[in-house]
């Protein structure tokens, strides 16, 4: 029985041991979920190996450990190393960690750059969209200035993923990064906040039930003007928007942007409105 060995292999505390048996479950998968208790006693285990094998191997079983989730959170106040695995691990649980969000974003705050970046992925995992808080959104928030351009890039992935009106007083900077994001992180990691911002802001602007959040990101495009020219497209898809006032701000927006080729691409769509039954609406049309 291979479930017995592995277990036999954690059990026995000792080093070489319990980290092939914690690897090995790593490899299993979710059907070595019998050895999730032996592992949540490992991370407490002297060697800071162990333990960081032990919460990969936790994060290997996702949401069915999701008891473990407590012995994770206190091992995030471990060495680097055993923090990155942890918080990993929490980020695999998913919504079964969400009562964790608060521990994980205390790891937004170390000097520990991957930690950072594993963290802000995490947050994007285990918290439900739409239910963003203002203070996770503020923690959020300082990681788009982050200065690891990768920390910042995950920070707007979250803010497009789970949206709601806890975005709103953050969508002008993540708008902003996608001007200075080459030029304030060098390399690949202001590439991926630049495309990560693009895809944010996109994300931001479909999502309905975060009418602030919407608001906002309009503002801030047109804000900047042409520069925004290649979010057009985002903008134009709110022509058609359920809620009229949140296609005036499109045309508004639009309108900021400036006559480019990305803005006439939606010129048939902009005369459209002009058969709006609402004054102000077709004003903007024209």
């Amino acid at each position: 029985d291979v479930m017995a060995d592995v277990l036999k292999l954690i059990q026995s505390r000792e080093e070489n041991a319990c980290r092939t048996g914690a690897r090995a479950v790593r490899h299993l998968g979710h059907v070595a979920a019998a050895a999730e208790n032996s592992l949540a006693l490992l991370l407490r285990h002297d060697c800071w190996e162990v333990r960081k094998e032990a919460a990969l191997a936790i994060g290997a079983l996702g949401p069915t450990a999701r008891h473990a989730a407590p012995e994770l959170a206190a091992a995030l106040q471990d060495c680097d190393q055993v923090c990155r695995a942890s918080v990993e691990a929490l980020g695999g649980l998913r919504e079964a960690a969400a009562g964790y969000a608060e521990d994980v974003a205390l790891v937004l705050d170390r000097p520990d750059r991957h930690a950072r970046r594993k963290a802000t992925r995490a947050l994007g995992r285990i918290v439900l969209p739409g239910t963003l808080t203002e203070q996770l959104a503020s923690k959020l928030g300082a990681r788009l200035v982050d200065d690891d351009g990768h920390v910042a890039a995950a920070a707007a992935e979250v803010f497009g993923s789970l949206g709601g009106e806890a975005s709103a007083p953050h969508a002008a900077r993540i708008v902003a990064m996608m001007g200075c994001g080459c030029t304030r992180w060098a390399g690949e990691g202001g590439s991926a906040a630049k495309s990560a911002a693009h895809s944010a802001v996109a994300a931001l602007l479909d999502k309905p039930q975060g009418a602030g959040a919407r608001e906002a990101t309009l503002a801030a495009i047109a804000e900047l003007g042409e520069d925004a020219s290649q979010l057009a497209s985002s903008v134009a898809l709110l022509l058609s928007d359920d809620d009229r006032h949140m296609r005036e701000e499109a045309l508004r927006t639009l309108q900021a942007i400036g006559p480019c080729s990305e803005t006439k691409a939606y010129v048939g769509d902009i005369a459209l409105l002009l058969q709006e039954p609402f004054g102000n609406l077709r004003a903007a049309a024209l």
